[in-house]
């Protein structure tokens, strides 16, 4: 499987995140660069901004080349797909990500996927997995680390006007 990592739009995506947010890593004197992991972590609202300064940030500042993990709907699309290709992501399918890891790739998961990305009124920084915990029986197969990580302030950046919740309440 080939995975691309163009670094040229890994800088133009995270610099369009970093227009409006300014990110800071605790904790990241302990990424092992020379070791493949599994970092797994939340989904902030809408998702623009945390996948691209994480992938950049590793990539640019640890030189760790991640395969971002993402939803199936990302390659119906034939540009946004070439998009997501360019940063490395492949389709989340077991097969494919058991085919980065084969290579030595450490992956990027957001296990809340689609779900997290769209919260709903109330729902700021839960963690909406829906048992989704195959990145667990992964790491173990590989022997791989899992690095947990939390994305924080994208949560606050839109005002839900419009909340789901109250439609499905008086449906």
């Amino acid at each position: 499987m080939q995975v691309e990592h163009d670094a040229r739009w890994i800088k133009c995506l995270s610099a369009l995140s970093k227009l409006y947010f300014t990110p800071t890593f605790l904790g990241a004197e302990h990424i092992d660069a020379a070791s493949p992991a599994i970092y797994v972590g939340n989904h902030t609202l809408y998702g623009g901004g945390d996948s691209p300064v994480l992938i950049d940030y590793l990539y640019n500042h640890h030189q760790v080349a991640v395969v971002s993990v993402a939803d199936h709907g990302h390659f119906y699309l034939p540009g946004w797909r070439t998009l997501f290709k360019k940063f490395g992501a492949v389709d989340g399918e077991k097969a494919y990500i058991r085919a980065a890891m084969q290579q030595g790739y450490s992956i990027l998961v957001f296990p809340g996927g689609g779900r997290e990305v769209l919260k709903r009124k109330g729902e700021a920084y839960q963690l909406i997995w829906k048992q989704r915990y195959g990145f667990l029986k992964l790491a173990q197969e590989f022997n791989y680390d899992i690095v947990p990580f939390a994305a924080l302030g994208g949560d606050e950046i839109f005002e839900l006007g419009f909340d789901v919740n109250r439609i499905i309440e008086s449906a």
